[in-house]
């Protein structure tokens, strides 16, 4: 579930311009009352996937104490191509909210003993590997089921299996998107090398 688009809670959530400020003050009282109304309560594990939330980690683990975080990043040059296609960013401005992401991602993981870093690109060039490791964190799971296509975000705007397009987005990005970003990526290098994402030059 993607809570932030429930409709009691897209105004504050989604629409909301302050919605990947970590200081608007959220009422998470009456945000777990509706998501639980969309959640089947019954089920062993309710998934919350808002992509802003990463901003709001210590509040969701304060209000659900018993929660698991399955940390997920991508390199920073493929997240930078879709800011840019979809959403009018420019290179350098696409480059700092992807270095923000990872910021939070980072010190999301330091905040909880009981999360899970996965890479897209891990997930998507070793789907069973990835699949396996999130089983072995989560054994509720059950089972998941890697090898379905599914219908997703993607710019060729069809359904897939799980697959990496990182080299075909990122060959999208012309040399000069590519200086630009790496103005901003050159002084953040020491995160870049955490998450084993590394500079690219055209």
């Amino acid at each position: 579930m993607e809570g932030q688009r429930l409709p009691t809670l897209t105004h504050t959530m989604f629409e909301n311009v302050g919605r990947w400020d970590p200081s608007a003050p959220f009422d998470w009282s009456y945000i777990k009352k509706e998501w639980r109304k969309y959640w089947d309560i019954t089920q062993p594990i309710l998934v919350e996937k808002s992509p802003p939330n990463i901003v709001r980690v210590p509040s969701i683990l304060a209000t659900f104490p018993n929660s698991y975080l399955i940390i997920l990043v991508r390199n920073p040059y493929a997240q930078c191509e879709s800011l840019i296609r979809k959403s009018n960013y420019n290179p350098r401005s696409a480059a700092e909210f992807s270095i923000l992401c990872l910021q939070y991602q980072k010190q999301n993981i330091e905040l909880s003993n009981q999360s899970l870093l996965i890479s897209y690109e891990d997930l998507t060039s070793f789907p069973e590997k990835s699949t396996n490791k999130i089983l072995a964190f989560m054994p509720a799971l059950g089972q998941l089921n890697f090898g379905r296509k599914f219908k997703a975000h993607n710019f060729q705007h069809k359904k897939l299996k799980i697959t990496n397009l990182n080299a075909q987005k990122i060959e999208k990005l012309n040399s000069k998107q590519i200086e630009q970003m790496n103005e901003v990526f050159e002084n953040n290098k020491a995160l870049l090398n955490y998450f084993n994402y590394h500079l690219i030059f055209k």
